[in-house]
């Protein structure tokens, strides 16, 4: 099941990604989706936790707007770049971890509920990660 879910979500991605950056805000936005992503230093200095990341998206303000969340699992493989080879995301993101690895909001992994998908935008894989850990986070909203 998670081989199939990997396949069918590099299928997926970046196929039409149109990204614009709002250098005044930090923010990036896919008006392909309509999406606009958290894009300033804590993107590559602050790890977190599962929980810790989905509070801290949702108490966010940023950029004038506090509806911030943690992007599902399939909002964030739009991001992902396949024609990369070493940071597989667009370079209209300027702020990207040196471990590159971002929860999803998305837990469903074989039903292990001590577990969320995250994706590494190293090489672009997607892989469940133990929620105690600690990884990166780029919060997201609505346009």
């Amino acid at each position: 099941m998670k081989t199939i879910l990997i396949m069918i979500l590099a299928c997926g991605s970046y196929l039409n990604a149109d990204f614009s950056r709002d250098d005044a805000n930090n923010i990036v936005s896919d008006t392909t989706t309509t999406l606009q992503w958290q894009d300033d230093n804590s993107n590559e200095t602050e790890t977190k936790t599962w929980q810790e990341a989905l509070d801290y998206c949702e108490n966010l303000t940023f950029g004038g707007s506090s509806d911030w969340r943690v992007a599902n699992i399939n909002e964030l493989n739009t991001l992902i770049d396949r024609t990369k080879k070493k940071i597989a995301i667009d370079e209209k993101f300027e702020h990207v971890g040196a471990n590159t690895v971002y929860w999803t909001s998305s837990t469903s992994i074989d039903d292990h509920k001590t577990k969320s998908w995250v994706i590494d935008f190293t090489n672009g894989i997607v892989d469940g990660k133990l929620k105690v850990e600690k990884a990166y986070v780029r919060c997201v909203k609505d346009n």
